[in-house]
């Protein structure tokens, strides 16, 4: 709970969190993720849309957040994902990223 708040404090945000637990089975050597709420679906948006920020932040670098998905939209983002990187690999040259379900190549010149 802690945690959250302050990582919140560094995207310059103080939402009213719902409910905040940890998920998953304990694992030793591995972080379970945290999963916490907010009042509305608004103030989740904002603070996603910061969320790139935590990449500048020490402590927080490693530190990643995403939108709650159902296990089907998990699978299909994942394998997304590991399409950019294919192409990623094969083509350096060209800026690839996810946008709205779907690959797309922004040039890099």
């Amino acid at each position: 709970d802690s945690k959250v708040l302050e990582l919140l404090e560094h995207l310059e945000e103080k939402p009213k969190m719902v409910s905040c637990s940890r998920i998953g089975q304990r694992k030793s050597g591995l972080a379970r993720p945290i999963r916490f709420r907010v009042q509305n679906s608004a103030t989740a948006y904002q603070i996603l849309s910061k969320a790139k920020k935590l990449k500048e932040i020490d402590g927080f670098k490693s530190v990643y957040l995403s939108p709650d998905r159902t296990p089907e939209e998990r699978d299909t983002r994942r394998k997304l994902v590991e399409l950019l990187k294919q192409k990623r690999l094969s083509d350096p040259s060209n800026l690839y990223q996810i946008r709205r379900g779907e690959i797309v190549c922004l040039s890099k010149g």
